[in-house]
Formats: structure tokens, sequence, C-alpha cells
């Protein structure tokens, strides 16, 4: 028993170091943005919350993660159902729903690999929010009327305060997800769709829901992450400074370097909490959505009970899962 727990040992390491470097960070960034920053004290970045600067963003740090716990609780079951009906609604004529029973492994680095995607989709989301919603959610003042050496601590600031505002609303998206994997929904193409010469497709319907975001993020956050930590600093800079000096560049370019890197750790970091709570917690859940997915018409297989062979009558690809209540 006591090597279930070990494994949660590396996550929890990794979320508190993410947390408390991104409390320091935060801290000494606004240390600096804010005498920099026109009319700081008076400035409320966040619309609805009501303080400035500083009080925005340390409420943000303190409560984010409780908020997360508040809506795996409550949302994820009603989230999985709505998944699992989407999946039907769309899937229910060449797919059908499964359960497989799947064993108990989930080691550490599982744990923090299921944090990383809604991470980076936080992330890449949150830079383009804060530039489309200036005005409407954000009140902080644009770039453009922030001198450069303001602007190098402000755009990361701004990025790790768009970030946890996504993070809770990405989160209703992916913890459902988390929760169809672990118990064992699958969907899978039916036997009658092989014979049009179609391979056999089988995937989690968690991983099937999660892939659509997955590929976005991984290909979005560079992106983001390159204009908001190179390209944005470095007109401002040719546009306060003509020519300016190697050793400017340069700064511009190692500092980007470490928020491009740095952002998405402290994103991960602050999702690691609510994929343990996940883990604590979510046998009880498992059967639950199980419950769900067969009143929903999914039925029990075994593991190994996928068959593909050759019919020697049509020579044709023949495949199916044996139900365990079948007696095979």
């Amino acid at each position: 028993m006591k090597h279930r727990f070990i494994r949660f040992i590396p996550p929890i390491l990794l979320a508190a170091a993410g947390l408390a470097v991104a409390i320091l960070i935060v801290d000494w960034t606004l240390e600096l943005v804010i005498p920099l920053v026109p009319d700081a004290t008076s400035i409320s970045i966040i619309e609805p919350l009501p303080g400035n600067i500083r009080a925005d963003v340390l409420w943000l740090l303190t409560y984010i993660v409780p908020i997360m716990f508040v809506e795996f609780l409550v949302l994820v079951i009603p989230g999985a159902f709505i998944l699992i009906l989407v999946a039907k609604l769309l899937r229910f004529r060449k797919y059908d729903l499964s359960i497989i029973e799947l064993g108990d492994e989930f080691g550490a680095t599982l744990l923090i690999r299921r944090a990383v995607v809604p991470a980076l989709f936080s992330l890449a989301i949150g830079q383009l929010v804060f530039q489309l919603v200036q005005g409407f959610l954000f009140d902080a003042p644009p770039v453009s009327a922030l001198p450069q050496v303001a602007l190098r601590f402000y755009l990361p600031l701004m990025s790790m305060v768009s970030t946890l505002i996504v993070l809770p609303v990405a989160l209703v998206y992916f913890m459902p997800t988390w929760v169809l994997n672990d118990a064992g929904i699958v969907s899978h193409l039916k036997v009658d769709q092989l014979k049009q010469r179609r391979c056999p497709d089988t995937i989690g319907l968690g991983r099937w829901y999660s892939n659509f975001l997955g590929g976005f993020s991984l290909l979005a956050v560079p992106i983001t992450s390159i204009v908001q930590n190179f390209v944005t600093p470095l007109q401002s800079l040719f546009n306060s400074t003509p020519t300016p000096t190697f050793q400017e560049i340069l700064q511009i370019v190692i500092r980007g370097s470490f928020y491009s890197l740095g952002l998405p750790f402290l994103a991960v970091a602050f999702v690691i909490p609510v994929v343990l709570l996940n883990e604590i917690i979510g046998a009880g859940m498992k059967r639950t959505i199980r419950g769900i997915a067969r009143r929903m018409g999914a039925k029990d297989v075994l593991t190994d009970t996928f068959i593909a062979e050759i019919d020697p009558a049509t020579d044709s690809t023949v495949a199916s899962f044996k139900s365990m209540d079948s007696g095979s």
C-alpha cells in the first residue's frame, strides 16, 4: 500500500516548488512593475475583482486552486455525462461504447503528464485572451502606454494572470476526460464497419476528447510565447530606440527564453493539485461514471477480448468485443 502513495511525492514536490516560485516571481515582478505603471496603485487589472493590481494578483494566487477543487467536486460527473452523451450522438452509427477493466498502476510521471495539456492550453489561450478582452475583462493599461523598462516585466505578469483565469474554465472540459479514461470508457468501431476495409479503431473516450485540444496546445504555446516574449518586446525596443545595442537585444532574448520555459512549468504546478485530487477520490467517481455509461448502452468487455482475424469464407477482417457477461 505504501508504494501507492510514494508516487504522489514527485508531483507534490513539483507542485509545491512551482507554486512557491510563482508567488516569489509574481511578488518580485509586482515590486518592479508597480512603480513603472502609471496609476498602478489605483488600477484594478481584473474588472470583477475589487482592489488594485497587487490585490487582484494575490487573490488569484490564493483562491485559484480551491476554486478548481470545488469545480472538480461539483462538475466532473455532470461533465463526463455530457461528454458520453455527445459522443453517442456524434458516433452512434459507426462506433460502440464499451467499458474495459484497467489496471491500478498510474505512476508519478503519468500524473505529471496529465497536467501538461490543460496547463499548456490555458497558457496559450490566456496569452490570446489578454489581448482580445483588453478593456472588457482586463482594465490593465495597453502595451503602447508603457515604457520599455516596464514592458519586460509587465507582459509575463499578464501572461500569468490570464493563465490563472483561463485554468478553471479549461479544466471544466479536461477534468471529465480524466475520469472517463480512469473508468475505462472506450469508443470502438462497430464490426460491420470493418467490412468496408476500415481498420479497427479503439480509443479511450477521454483521450478522444483531449486530443482535440492537445495538438492545438503543443502548437499554440510556442507561437504565443514567441509573440509575447520576443516579438512584442523587440518591437517596443526598436520603436523607442531605433538603434538598440546588442546588450539590450540580448537581455530581451534571455528574459524571453526564461519566461517561455518557466511559465509552462508554473502553469503545470497549478494543475497538479487537481490531478492528485482526482487520483485520491477517483475510485468512487469511476463507479458512478461506469454506471452512467452502462445506462447509456456501454457493455463491459475483457481487456484482451478484442479479436481480429481473417474469415476464410470471405477473406475479410472480422473483429469483435466479447462481453464479460457472454460467457466467453
